[in-house]
């Protein structure tokens, strides 16, 4: 496994930011002269107070990417709940176009490409999954902020300061009523006429957002997506999260080995 440190200046941002890179190991390599086969790739989105590399330091996301052959992507947010700011940077667009391009420089990459996000994390992917659905064989959310009035309602009484300073910035009021609930209806339209791509959801029994968690889940059972959704017993925390994304890159590599990805 090669763990990659990458600060690089983005032009979108207007300043240098950074990412962490997992590429997994190859053991049986006895050919150096032979060009190595590009990776399959899972983007993976942190959560509100961590940066790109708390996957690899909080988490056991090293032993699942040799496991699972995925080269991984772990960029660092702020609080930008990926999403263009009003009184801030065009985060969504650096993650929808200038990131992957970048990524794409740098490593040998296949067409096998997917999103995955915890807390804000699963957020941004469900956002920037769902308005390309075309560009992902899969996208994945656990612990999901799907509406921020219900994170804003919910979350524990030490955040919601935070919470407060973060919608202002981003969307220009301490109240929007912005909500992954309101693109449902648009990966339902796409999927009636296209494969989409497999989209799980991961919710712990004990998340303080397990109610609109579920009612999503409803949401999207109505629709024809290829959707999946398991709860367990956990809260909004690092152990429910390893073991969710160990289920999630499992499930991304039968979707490549079954000839969808």
């Amino acid at each position: 496994m090669a763990l990659f440190s990458i600060d690089f200046y983005s032009t979108i941002l207007g300043h240098e930011t950074d990412l962490t890179v997992i590429v997994p190991e190859e053991k049986d390599i006895s050919d150096f002269s032979k060009k190595t086969e590009p990776y399959d790739t899972v983007y993976l989105l942190h959560g509100m107070g961590d940066n790109g590399s708390a996957w690899s330091r909080l988490s056991n996301i090293e032993h699942y990417a040799n496991e699972t052959g995925f080269l991984l992507v772990m960029p660092s947010a702020g609080h930008s709940f990926y999403t263009n700011a009003v009184y801030e940077k065009a985060w969504g667009t650096f993650f929808e176009n200038e990131l992957p391009y970048h990524v794409g420089k740098w490593f040998n990459l296949s067409d096998n490409k997917f999103i995955a996000g915890l807390s804000m994390g699963r957020f941004g992917a469900f956002k920037i999954g769902f308005k390309n659905l075309k560009q992902f064989k899969g996208i994945a959310g656990l612990s999901s902020v799907l509406s921020l009035v219900e994170l804003k309602n919910n979350a524990p009484s030490e955040l919601k300061s935070t919470i407060n300073q973060v919608y202002k910035v981003i969307w220009g009021t301490e109240n929007p009523n912005t909500s992954i609930h309101q693109l449902v209806k648009d990966v339902d339209a796409y999927c009636k006429y296209n494969n989409g791509p497999i989209i799980l959801h991961y919710c712990g029994l004990n998340d303080f957002l397990y109610g609109d968690n579920k009612r999503f889940m409803t949401e999207m059972k109505e629709t024809r997506a290829n959707y999946h959704f398991e709860e367990w017993e956990g809260g909004h925390e690092w152990g429910f999260w390893d073991e969710a994304i160990k289920k999630t890159l499992i499930l991304f590599r039968e979707e490549v080995k079954n000839g969808k990805g």
